[in-house]
């Protein structure tokens, strides 16, 4: 019987062998796999770090370019509103200059008829040659309304005119 039992366990030992065996193989097997999995895992989390570094890096333009749009918008706004303003103001200046002109008109045609339209070219002229003030129209004092009324004349042209080239320059 010891034959047979040493048959027994010499197949036993060859089976539990061949166990071992396969068990190695199978374990050799899982460690490459592992290994593998491990280098696509590594692989992976690179490609991965890349993408979000891309992302951020994308993400940091887009609201880069969004602000300096924002800021564009917001510089045209201006712009626009600024360039709304003079355009009124503008206005404004060109509607009294209207009134002034009316106004003198009215005012020359309610004047007296005896200063004629030589006369008061030639003090318009004379004007330019002295000071307003000392100058003589018409009755030849410098209160009379003749005189009063070319030297409102004078004021309001040089005070509009004054006024537009300011705002000439400002533009």
């Amino acid at each position: 019987m010891k034959t047979g039992e040493s048959n027994e366990l010499s197949e036993r030992c060859q089976f539990l062998q061949q166990k071992a065996d396969e068990t190695e193989k199978e374990s050799a097997s899982l460690r490459l796999q592992v290994k593998t999995l491990t280098e696509k895992n590594s692989d992976q989390q690179t490609a991965l770090s890349e993408a979000q570094n891309d992302l951020k890096l994308y993400k940091e333009r887009y609201e880069a370019l969004a602000q300096d749009y924002k800021d564009l918008i917001a510089q045209r706004e201006r712009e626009f509103t600024i360039q709304n303003e003079r355009s009124s103001e503008y206005e404004q200046l060109v509607d009294k200059v209207r009134e002034l002109s009316a106004s003198i008109s009215r005012r020359s045609a309610t004047s007296s008829p005896s200063i004629s339209r030589n006369n008061y070219h030639s003090s318009t002229r004379q004007e330019s040659h002295t000071d307003s003030r000392s100058s003589t129209v018409g009755d030849g004092s410098v209160g009379s309304p003749n005189r009063r009324l070319i030297d409102t004349k004078n004021i309001t042209e040089k005070s509009a005119l004054s006024g537009f080239r300011q705002q000439l320059e400002r533009h």
